[in-house]
């Protein structure tokens, strides 16, 4: 499957390619650069790695055991 750089630079995307991935109008690519060539991947709509991290809050189950200093220090030391 090919297909053709036009004077401004734009690529249309086949549309089996587009349909396989999902590709709606105003979505975003990633174009990643993997030796001489690039692979071409649609960009997640879910939120980015940091954005999800500050947002994950675990379910807490009681409180945490309680540890002495000196288990702490073997466990540090260890």
């Amino acid at each position: 499957m090919s297909s053709r750089v036009d004077e401004k630079g734009r690529v249309v995307i086949p549309r089996t390619v587009a349909k396989e991935l999902g590709l709606n109008k105003g979505d975003e690519l990633i174009f990643e650069r993997r030796g001489k060539t690039f692979v071409i991947k649609r960009r997640g709509k879910g939120k980015g790695g940091l954005e999800a991290l500050m947002d994950w809050n675990p379910e807490r189950r009681g409180e945490p055991a309680p540890v002495s200093p000196a288990e702490m220090k073997k466990i540090w030391e260890t």
